[in-house]
């Protein structure tokens, strides 16, 4: 689960570029 959630994770990083990756850290950083 945890290794299909980091490809998952990685995949939304590479369409999504540092922008996306930015958002995720926001996400985490709000939580």
């Amino acid at each position: 689960m945890a290794c299909k959630g980091a490809g998952l994770l990685l995949t939304l990083i590479w369409r999504g570029g540092l922008r996306g990756l930015y958002a995720l850290l926001s996400q985490f950083i709000r939580i």
